[in-house]
């Protein structure tokens, strides 16, 4: 996910595909808010996104693109977080038009606490919006970073996130 202002690049981080119809799941930093413009790069193409739904005590975004057939993210909604369990954050970055490079990185739970979930790891800035994967293989959430600490977004805010943006949604049909 990249964010351009002024014809430059603003910010530039990952996300995670939330609907097969094109709605993306990155953090409130990467796609910031204001007169800026939003791609996303899926399958090897570029494609124009826009926000449709924010929750900044979150930092979470949601950008809807227009595509279909993209494979989804399944969050895990029920992860016991301890200290010292081991993750592995991984995601995309791009370094040339439409040519997005993955990444990994393991990371150590510091600690949680009822505000929020520290990782100890590298800190890049490519980390925001990275995927959270446990040792048993599930998507524990995506990665966030607030004053150079690297927090981790749990699935379940994510889900309750989604089902809140998805709700008035369904009550239209």
């Amino acid at each position: 996910v990249q964010t351009f202002g002024d014809n430059r690049l603003v910010r530039q981080g990952s996300g995670a595909v939330v609907s097969s119809d094109g709605l993306i799941l990155t953090t409130a930093d990467v796609a910031a808010s204001g007169p800026f413009e939003y791609q996303v790069i899926a399958d090897g193409k570029i494609l124009r996104g826009q926000i449709v739904a924010r929750a900044a005590l979150r930092d979470l975004a949601l950008l809807g693109v227009d595509t279909d057939g993209l494979p989804v993210t399944r969050f895990d909604a029920v992860q016991n977080f301890q200290s010292g369990g081991t993750y592995l954050i991984t995601g995309k970055t791009v370094s040339a038009p439409a040519a997005p490079t993955v990444f990994s990185q393991r990371a150590l739970l510091s600690y949680v606490t009822d505000k929020e979930i520290v990782l100890d790891t590298t800190l890049n800035y490519f980390l925001s919006g990275a995927k959270v994967i446990s040792t048993g293989g599930s998507v524990a959430g995506v990665v966030a970073i607030r004053n150079t600490r690297i927090i981790l977004i749990p699935g379940r805010d994510i889900i309750q996130f989604l089902e809140n943006y998805l709700s008035p949604r369904s009550n239209q049909r």
